[in-house]
């Protein structure tokens, strides 16, 4: 029943959602004038077109209710998990407060954000480093930031940054 209800909920606010883009797009006469506006490529709106066309809202689920659900499910079935680790749709300050709550240990995958501030200005030095770093809502994190080199074109290694939320890690 539990399970049913929240699918319901993350339904309905599919639907909200899909109602809010419709809104939208009847403000403008097609697609293509949206994408004009965007700067995007035509090739581009073609796909986003197709995209939508084929859109169903059972697809359309909110990455907090999804995580709630899967790991309630995983409560009932018996199991639980030692360290949750997911992928940056997942990097969201809303999910990090929950998993703080429930004491879940987890690795999120976190998108390097900015042009030279936000995250981006932690992609700084030549090793790997943790600092605790606060969130434009206000949300504080530890953050794990991991150089690592790769080869570019030419061959020569060029330093490439990764960055993890870490939640209740050492």
């Amino acid at each position: 029943e539990y399970a049913e209800k929240k699918i319901e909920d993350v339904l309905q606010k599919a639907q909200i959602w899909r109602q809010n883009f419709e809104a939208l797009k009847a403000n403008h006469k097609n697609l293509s004038d949206l994408c004009a506006l965007c700067g995007a490529p035509d090739l581009f709106c073609r796909r986003v077109q197709r995209i939508l066309a084929n859109i169903d809202n059972n697809f359309l689920v909110l990455p907090l209710e999804t995580l709630k659900f899967l790991l309630k499910r995983l409560q009932t079935l018996g199991f639980s998990a030692k360290v949750l680790y997911l992928d940056k749709g997942f990097a969201s300050t809303a999910i990090v407060n929950y998993l703080s709550a429930q004491k879940q240990p987890a690795i999120i995958a976190n998108p390097i954000r900015g042009k030279k501030g936000g995250t981006r200005a932690l992609c700084r030095g030549r090793s790997s480093y943790k600092t605790l770093y606060t969130f434009s809502d206000g949300t504080q994190a530890m953050l794990a930031m991991k150089a690592s080199l790769v080869p570019d074109r030419s061959g020569k290694r060029r330093r490439k940054w990764l960055s993890f939320i870490v939640i209740l890690l050492d």
